[in-house]
């Protein structure tokens, strides 16, 4: 079974999806041509109508004979969709049926029902259901956490009494790769929906495909409109997918249906993702995708021609299968962006799980974004600029100028904070208005916040660019001159003149709607003013003269009804009655009520001279009043306040369309603020934690002095403990190959992973913990640390350790960076010695890449070196130490010096762990029986 890697994150509370677009406007049609636009019908049909096919139309079927319908439409959908579970809207509730049902509800808890289908029934369909306002909740479950795609058949019209049919069609199929509703996502990460342009002969070959055969990738996050291709290798595929972290993975089905693709050892870690197979018919035109990139044809003619047919393949099949689960969704994506392997610096899975970059293991075996080195870093001020955190860190650059750049920028921030902390600050009310512009070009949620919070957005950009350019110091001035920020202060301006103002001085009005309609912001308690006077317009009432006068019209008619009221006041004035207008009074609505006494309301009907037929209703001591003046002025209330609205929908519109004609410069308008966030994050993270700007040099050295593991220090720092740091200088004929041995829990182990994390660091443009750092740059980063089996894959430990050795000794460069850790240990020992070596030699000797070897074969490896001839100049030993040792204390110290290890202090560490004491006397007798036999 395919299982997902769904990331739950920092789940954001779904707050609005059961009134989102998708559920409001369930009554919207599809196109017809949609490929998942089925029309189903669930009812038995009537004489009346003529519509639909009577039961004279079919054939020898009857209503006795044949399949209810309920149960045929169900059938229908089940064949049209067969991966998902599909909620089906009858009237005011969401049902499953059948075997989903059965298998569902219990993990839903819901209650199974059995439903009649026709008369005489005696089987029925199982089902299970609830209310339409909790669909957030019960999608939630089924996608997050039992992994399933749903699918969402909405009722169309109503349903009416007797036989009459129902029209459903899905209007929505949830996966995790199609999440638009601001209530799925995880806000501080991006959602990507990656496709696998895979080769043909996979299908056919299997496992003898070429390792260097071409695969075409694209990923697209659809919340955001983002878009990326690449070209990549057979081999370095999923290091490229651990790269993109996607929420789902798509693969052309012809795959699934030729051979199961995922049993290729080059591929068996897609198992870890969301997957599912797409049947892509290669049928993306060029009038479609100048729709969804926003691009003259000319101009998209000319940029297709620089894809290869596999990136172009890819991108179609994103572009197919968002066509496919969201029929009514037309998205606006940037040009596709692209990438190459030689840009960034490459880990393969294991070694990003291993450095806990963005999510770490637990010991219970969940996934956690905490203690990891993303979650320990992270002090931007944005969302958009945590998710472009987080892309820094899975793709660390290689190149020195961009680099470089990056740098000047947190220095800049770090010896400007005054400049730091106004840019900061306004960072804060930005919003994430890349999502809105995005969500607006969807149709999805409420236009006008969506366009406050774009106004918002740019707006504070604008601040933000002045307060950069006019606050930088002459010395970097330079710098500011290659950080072109643009702006949009003509359009932030005309979306404020548009809008009213007390709208933009009382957001919260409308911050919570998400309708597509405009919803009128509910207004405050006045006894003097009903819900039609104290209602809030959005637009400026002088935007318009058609507006104007419209506004003007209203305000005359609400003159004249309160004349009206008054001069029922006047005239019942030396009565004792109490006179009001009301809204809603029991059955009636828009009336003039009394109350008072029998005689007191007969001399108020004869006063105002109030007609039979005026009267609604008539009790001992109420009256309620609707005369024919009043009525009038009301039925003009009503038009006018609609013409308004009709108006401001369409003031709206427009302004909506002129928006997304901006929608690349908006975008990149974000990027650039998300870019001053964090680099300002980074000077933040350097004054705080003590870090220095790495020097970068063209030699393949890693010079360190007292580094230190920043995640790991944290640790130590939040319980009272210090961190004991250490110097690194590796590279160079001399010191290429460091040998690290030391006792149990004496940080080695911390020590390999902390240079990783100073290089990652270094490479994606921040300062690193550590007095100084000189490095080359490093183009991949290899580790081998850790034990335990892949069941997924049917790995035992040592399998897994040798797979990943073999990896390294494949691929590393001598531009990489390899940290190695106790390989060998998961055999026997003389075996296990004799791959250790083996594995030492090759780097030494071949791959010659700047290496860290941790190991407890210390002395035992340098005699096998010294024996098979071997020249040791390139490597040196490095041992950690112990500060006490005694019967009931040990103290590991964590600094290293040269020299090796002769011991690894194992029975100390069993004592501390709470071997039994008996144990602890076996293993000291058998060490005495080992030294006797080997003469020691």
């Amino acid at each position: 079974m395919i299982r997902s890697r769904v990331s739950t994150g920092t789940a954001e509370v779904w707050r609005r999806f059961s009134t989102s677009v998708f559920v409001q406007r369930r009554f919207v049609q599809i196109a017809a041509t949609r490929h998942r636009a089925v029309s189903v019908i669930d009812s038995v049909v009537t004489p009346e109508n003529t519509s639909f096919p009577t039961w004279e139309d079919r054939g020898g079927s009857t209503k006795t004979n044949s399949m209810p319908p309920l149960q045929k439409s169900i059938q229908k959908l089940r064949e049209d969709n067969p991966n998902c579970v599909l909620l089906i809207q009858v009237g005011s509730f969401y049902e499953l049926y059948g075997d989903q049902a059965q298998e569902y509800a219990p993990k839903l808890g819901l209650k199974v029902a059995l439903k009649r289908t026709r008369m005489n029934d005696s089987d029925g369909i199982s089902m299970a259901g609830f209310p339409i306002y909790q669909l957030e909740k019960y999608v939630t479950m089924l996608v997050h956490e039992n992994e399933e795609t749903v699918a969402i058949i909405d009722q169309i019209g109503e349903k009416k009494l007797g036989d009459s049919l129902v029209l459903r069609r899905v209007s929505r199929i949830v996966t995790p790769g199609t999440l638009i509703d601001e209530t799925f996502l995880n806000y501080n990460k991006n959602n990507y929906l990656l496709a696998l342009a895979l080769p043909k002969q996979l299908a056919v070959s299997g496992e003898h495909a070429d390792p260097d055969t071409t695969v075409g990738l694209a990923w697209a996050d659809l919340s955001l409109g983002e878009f990326n291709i690449q070209e990549t290798t057979l081999k370095d595929l999923m290091s490229d997918i651990a790269r993109i972290s996607p929420s789902e993975i798509v693969i052309s089905k012809e795959f699934q249906q030729l051979h199961e693709v995922m049993s290729h050892d080059s591929l068996q870690e897609l198992r870890r993702y969301f997957v599912r197979y797409h049947n892509y018919q290669g049928d993306s035109s060029l009038f479609n995708l100048a729709t969804n990139f926003k691009i003259e044809k000319s101009s998209l003619k000319r940029r297709m021609g620089s894809l290869t047919l596999k990136q172009t393949t890819a991108m179609k099949m994103v572009l197919s299968y968002i066509a496919v689960n969201l029929p009514e969704c037309n998205p606006v994506f940037d040009f596709p962006k692209t990438h190459w392997n030689n840009q960034a610096l490459q880990m393969d899975p294991r070694t990003r799980e291993a450095l806990e970059l963005s999510s770490r293991t637990t010991a219970d075996g969940k996934i956690s974004q905490t203690a990891t080195l993303l979650s320990t870093i992270r002090k931007t001020r944005t969302q958009s600029g945590s998710r472009m955190l987080l892309q820094w860190i899975s793709a660390p650059l290689l190149d020195i100028e961009e680099l470089t750049k990056r740098q000047d920028f947190v220095e800049l921030f770090q010896k400007n904070n005054i400049l730091s902390l106004k840019i900061r600050t306004q960072l804060d009310s930005t919003g994430d208005f890349a999502r809105s512009v995005q969500q607006l070009s969807l149709g999805s949620g409420d236009s006008l916040n969506h366009i406050m919070l774009i106004g918002e957005g740019l707006s504070q950009g604008s601040i933000i660019r002045d307060i950069l350019y006019d606050g930088v110091p002459e010395k970097y001035s330079e710098l500011i001159k290659t950080f072109d920020m643009k702006s949009l202060d003509g359009m932030a301006n005309k979306i404020f003149s548009i809008v009213d103002e007390r709208l933009r001085n009382d957001r919260d009005k409308f911050t919570d709607q998400s309708s597509n309609d405009i919803q009128t912001p509910a207004p405050k308690k006045d006894d003097q003013k009903d819900t039609r006077e104290r209602r809030s317009f959005f637009i400026q009432k002088n935007h318009t003269e058609e507006l104007m006068e419209a506004h003007d019209s209203l305000a005359q008619c609400f003159k004249e009804r309160r004349e009206i009221f008054n001069d029922f006041a006047t005239k019942t004035s030396d009565l004792q009655l109490d006179i009001s207008k009301k809204e809603e009074y029991l059955k009636h609505t828009d009336i003039i009520h009394f109350s008072g006494t029998a005689a007191n309301i007969d001399a108020a009907i004869e006063a105002l001279s109030i007609q039979p037929h005026e009267i609604q209703e008539r009790r001992p001591r109420t009256l309620v009043v609707k005369t024919s003046a009043w009525m009038q002025v009301h039925s003009r209330i009503d038009s006018y306040i609609s013409r308004i609205d009709s108006l401001e929908r369409e003031i709206i519109s427009r302004l909506r369309l002129e928006i997304l004609e901006e929608i690349q410069t908006i975008r990149e308008i974000g990027r650039q603020l998300d870019f001053l966030d964090v680099t300002a994050s980074f000077a933040v993270l350097a004054s705080e934690k003590n870090l220095v700007r790495p020097i970068f040099t063209r030699r393949n050295t890693l010079e360190v002095k007292q580094g230190r593991h920043l995640v790991v220090e944290n640790g130590l720092e939040s319980s009272g403990d210090l961190f004991t740091p250490n110097d690194t200088k590796l590279g160079g004929k001399t010191n290429r190959l460091w040998v690290i041995s030391g006792p149990n829990m004496g940080g080695k182990s911390t020590f390999l992973r902390q240079n990783a994390i100073i290089v990652i660091l270094a490479q994606i443009g921040s300062f690193v913990p550590a007095t100084h750092c000189k490095m080359g740059i490093v183009d991949r980063i290899f580790t081998r640390i850790g034990a335990s089996d892949d069941i997924s894959r049917d790995l035992s430990t040592f399998m897994v350790e040798m797979v990943e050795t073999s990896g390294i000794l494949e691929n590393a460069t001598t531009k990489s960076l390899a940290i190695v850790d106790e390989i060998g240990r998961g055999t026997s020992g003389d075996e296990g010695l004799a791959i250790a070596y083996a594995s030492l030699e090759q780097l030494l000797s071949v791959n010659k890449c700047r290496t860290l070897f941790a190991t407890h074969y210390g002395i035992e490896l340098d005699r096998l070196l010294t024996e098979d001839g071997k020249d040791k100049s390139a490597v040196e030993y490095f041992q950690t130490g112990v500060l006490e040792s005694s019967e009931n204390r040990f103290i590991a110290d964590h600094k290293l010096r040269p020299g090796i290890s002769e011991r690894s202090y194992a029975i100390e560490v069993a004592k501390m762990a709470g071997f039994p004491s008996r144990a602890i006397k076996s293993a000291e007798r058998a060490i005495g029986l080992i030294k006797k036999r080997n003469g020691l």
